[in-house]
């Protein structure tokens, strides 16, 4: 597997590569060297280069740190392929695994301590875990005519292998998945406001579920949630307030 050597610096965006903004990787006491991977999401067929982030060694900023990335959850089974490698200096956004769409299974990735890439010193390093997974997004329509309310969902997400060759990729419905509508209650325990599910339905051929037709008089605050799979991010939608 090739890999794109790509510095980072401080202020690079994340969003700019396709990556969520959840970092993985607790932290730890200063004497541990800690590399901390955002999560990815697939949302093209785009080359991705993920970013690490390099921090809290104990012996400063002159030491060089090396992690090897594993699909499996043990770092001596031989049975999968290395990703690649991330490899730096405490305090900077460090070379970045490359990832292909497509090709590169989906799930879930371990960055190992590693004593090889040219590292100096690797001392005491965290274990990070990162996931890879498709995106999803969701609308919703919500409409009021007096006390009468009505809703409606509609979910899709992507697929990096539209094609069956792993060439072709694209957004399409997500068919016979639930999705939920939240309404914010003001109230609710303790006196403070909360998001309250009032009805899961499930999306048909076309991404989209039935309208839900309720009856509540005060104008409330909605919004569409949807659980993700091991392959594919959950997604929420926009708040509406009718």
């Amino acid at each position: 597997m090739k890999i794109k050597h790509l510095l980072f610096g401080a202020g690079a965006s994340l969003a700019a590569i396709g990556v969520t903004v959840g970092i993985t990787g607790a932290a730890h006491a200063s004497t541990t060297t800690n590399i901390s991977i955002p999560n990815v999401s697939i949302t093209s067929m785009n080359t991705l280069t993920v970013p690490a982030k390099v921090s809290g060694a104990a012996s400063g900023g002159s030491v060089y740190y090396a992690w090897d990335v594993k699909a499996s959850p043990n770092y001596s089974d031989s049975s999968t392929h290395a990703l690649g490698a991330y490899w730096g200096y405490p305090g900077e956004w460090t070379d970045g695994v490359q990832w292909w769409p497509g090709l590169n299974p989906l799930g879930e990735y371990h960055a190992y301590p590693s004593a090889s890439w040219g590292a100096t010193d690797p001392g005491a390093e965290n274990t990070a875990t990162f996931y890879v997974r498709l995106g999803a997004r969701e609308q919703i329509g919500v409409s009021r005519s007096g006390s009468r309310v009505s809703v409606r969902a509609c979910i899709q997400r992507y697929n990096d292998n539209e094609d069956g060759y792993y060439g072709r990729g694209g957004w399409q419905n997500w068919t016979g998945h639930y999705t939920t509508i939240y309404q914010f209650r003001s109230g609710g325990i303790y006196g403070k406001g909360r998001w309250v599910g009032i009805k899961s339905m499930v999306t048909g051929s076309n991404g989209c579920t039935g309208t839900y037709t309720f009856t509540y008089g005060l104008k409330r605050e909605y919004k569409g949630v949807t659980a993700g799979t091991s392959t594919i991010w959950g997604a929420t939608s926009s708040i509406w307030n009718r």
